[in-house]
């Protein structure tokens, strides 16, 4: 697996994120906040964080 994929947190954070655009609680453009906050509204490292977002950034998601 490509390091900027992550493992299976980062695409469970994915994935939940997606849901979220689907569910309409965000929309497309939206800020997510600082990377901190939203880690730690995750519950995941920052690192991990990155992971989850690189791939849908790549994606213009």
């Amino acid at each position: 697996m490509d390091e900027s994929e992550g493992g299976p947190v980062a695409e469970d954070v994915r994935r939940r994120i997606v849901s979220m655009l689907d569910a309409g609680t965000l929309r497309p453009g939206d800020r997510l906040g600082s990377e901190r906050d939203v880690a730690e509204q995750f519950g995941v490292s920052r690192a991990t964080l990155r992971s989850a977002l690189v791939p849908l950034s790549r994606a213009g998601i």
